[in-house]
């Protein structure tokens, strides 16, 4: 690309099967795809932060696997203990969820892409850290 020519960004249009090419979905870097006329049109990268959802992965599976242990005990101490863990660590996994959404709507507000669904489940994830917060605490209040 020329330091001259200008990107456009406008919605694609119908175009014949033999003018269309086929273009990975998952790209890692902006791709330059040439189409009939002077339009060129860059397709944005998906926004990918495995490394936050791994966290939100394993957090969830420390507090199943806590849950497990403390449901299995036979005295009430570990079964509250199992209950207070599984859901401390349920609503600790919404905190790496909560990040990687605000990274998602960074990522789509720079690079022009809709922001409606990462908005949505941060909503419903701010809502549910505030629930979870208050749960807890009325949980360890009546331990």
């Amino acid at each position: 690309m020329q330091p001259e020519q200008q990107v456009q960004y406008e919605q694609p249009q119908a175009y014949s099967p033999d003018q269309v090419g086929v273009y990975p979905q998952n790209v890692t870097h902006p791709q330059i795809a040439p189409v009939p006329g002077n339009v060129i049109y860059v397709q944005a990268p998906k926004y990918s932060n495995n490394a936050v959802r791994m966290w939100t992965y394993i957090i969830l599976g420390l507090g199943i696997l806590i849950g497990i242990i403390g449901w299995s005990s036979d005295s009430y101490l570990g079964i509250g203990l199992g209950t207070m863990g599984f859901c401390g660590m349920l609503w600790a996994c919404l905190i790496p969820e909560v990040i990687f959404y605000h990274g998602m709507v960074n990522h789509n507000n720079s690079n022009g892409q809709g922001t409606g669904w990462a908005i949505t489940n941060l909503v419903f994830g701010y809502l549910l850290l505030a629930g979870g917060a208050i749960s807890l605490f009325f949980m360890m209040l009546d331990f």
